[in-house]
């Protein structure tokens, strides 16, 4: 008898946990039917206006410069391969669409070396040297070493003196940074060009590379020279340059004749970077910030709010003269749309010290006024500030008056072909259109006419009623199902009772 009420208890256990295994399950189902209506994007609308065109269809290719705050809106995805904005005409047909970032070109640039005689040692006269004497055993064995006196003046070295006073064979050039700032070595350097008084010359010279004037390494040997007569061409014949393949700090120059050395030149290639665009904000005080922040090393802070994201390169700000700014920027990302348990959050972008000196030390910039949030050369924008609405910056120096500030920011246009009816729109994450077929236009473009983007039109959300509805006749179906399979479960029950 026991061994059957064991039997028929775990039963009821058995049937109970598939009850709520079902009823989970099913509560799951309803739940997750809801959460893609909350992380649906923001659908927004902005007309184009098509400035020089007599008539707006048809009209040909056309050129929209794109503000910072669309261009963040045109790039918060994470699939780059699915595009979410379109261009419209008035009949909703897709126009074949091309968005270009313009560069500056790469480019040689000139930087000015500071040349020195390279410091010698005086040559050592009997007047300049002491004796020191070893008897190595009972007048057998004796040795003598010559040191230079410590009191001897000729016998000290030669203080850096600059070029363009006489001659030399050996020369120092050091580039014009601070002592305590890191060498790109990865920049892209090319030749270093000599200066001399006009001369007629040939000479052999040999280049040396250090970080530190201890250690040196051979960079490249070369031949100079300057013709006094000019060639069978009428052209003068001068050769005056050394090529270059790394970059150091200081060089050495060693030169087979004695050279009158002017001046020396680094020519660098500068990468391509971005054409960059601004826009100006203020940051306001907060006055919610704690008492114990405020008096903690006087640090303050103040807040941005934006309507829209921007696409943010680097944080300009007005410094007056001999300041110094210590400031630390952050971004406020959003929760994640759908997990309720998730919180906002503040991550730290960047953390610099700005100055502005009216007399720079030797060696530093007078003014350092920005806040670089990205590379000027990249081309990929960071994800989280095209989130973000929320700036939050902090730091001492500034008083907690408004703080204004120029956001900078990448340049983008968008190319489109006009071959529809005007009047035509921009749409970003349009729920009605993700079927349709992208376009692109070619690479290479013809000639385009200005056209101009109107304000900015935020679409509510509509309810998607079709969908809904879908949604309630599968969850009906699947109420019949769960209620059909409880019954099945409950006569499995009856009939084991």
């Amino acid at each position: 008898m026991n061994k059957m009420k064991m039997a028929d208890s775990r039963f009821q256990d058995q049937s109970a946990t598939r009850k709520r295994i079902f009823i989970a399950c099913f509560t799951g189902f309803l739940v997750s039917s809801f959460v893609d209506a909350e992380t649906a994007p923001i659908h927004v609308r902005i007309p184009i206006q098509i400035v020089n065109a007599a008539s707006a269809s048809n009209s040909g290719i056309q050129k929209v410069d794109l503000p910072l705050n669309v261009i963040a809106l045109l790039n918060r995805h994470s699939n780059h391969d699915d595009r979410n904005y379109q261009v419209l005409d008035a009949n909703r047909h897709v126009m074949p669409i091309r968005i270009k970032t313009p560069m500056e070109p790469a480019q040689e640039e000139e930087v000015t070396l500071r040349a020195y005689h390279w410091p010698a040692q005086a040559p050592m006269t009997s007047n300049d040297a002491a004796r020191l004497e070893f008897q190595l055993s009972d007048g057998q064995t004796q040795a003598t070493v010559t040191l230079p006196s410590n009191s001897s003046s000729n016998a000290q070295p030669k203080q850096l003196e600059q070029a363009g006073h006489g001659k030399d064979q050996k020369w120092l050039l050091a580039m014009p940074v601070q002592a305590n700032q890191p060498i790109d070595k990865t920049s892209d350097v090319r030749k270093i060009t000599l200066l001399w008084p006009k001369s007629a010359l040939s000479m052999d010279a040999t280049l040396e590379g250090s970080d530190d004037l201890v250690s040196w390494s051979q960079v490249a040997t070369a031949s100079l020279l300057e013709t006094a007569e000019p060639a069978a061409d009428d052209r003068q014949l001068k050769q005056s340059s050394i090529q270059v393949s790394e970059q150091y700090r200081y060089w050495r120059l060693s030169l087979s004749a004695p050279l009158a050395l002017t001046g020396a030149n680094l020519t660098v290639v500068v990468p391509e970077k971005n054409v960059l665009q601004t826009q100006n904000v203020v940051f306001q005080p907060n006055n919610q910030q704690s008492s114990s922040q405020q008096t903690s090393a006087q640090i303050s802070e103040w807040l941005l709010d934006l309507p829209i994201p921007v696409a943010a390169s680097a944080v300009k700000f007005s410094i007056p003269e001999n300041q110094v700014w210590s400031l630390s920027l952050s971004a406020l990302l959003p929760t994640q749309k759908g997990n309720r348990h998730a919180v906002d959050k503040w991550q730290l972008l960047t953390q610099q010290s700005l100055h502005h000196w009216k007399n720079p030390p030797v060696g530093q910039e007078a003014v350092k006024d920005t806040l670089w949030l990205a590379d000027q050369s990249a081309t990929d924008l960071d994800q989280s500030l095209l989130k973000a609405v929320s700036w939050k910056l902090q730091g001492t120096g500034p008083r907690t008056a408004p703080l204004p500030a120029t956001i900078y920011g990448p340049t983008q246009a968008l190319y489109f072909l006009a071959q529809g009816q005007a009047p035509y729109h921009l749409e970003i994450n349009s729920p009605t259109d993700n079927n349709l077929l992208d376009s692109d236009l070619p690479v290479d473009l013809p000639e385009a006419q200005a056209a101009q983007l109107g304000a900015i039109q935020i679409i509510p959300q509509t309810i998607p009623w079709r969908r809904y509805g879908l949604w309630s006749i599968l969850v009906i179906i699947v109420t019949g199902l769960g209620f059909a399979a409880w019954r099945l479960i409950r006569g499995l029950d009856r009939q084991t009772d």
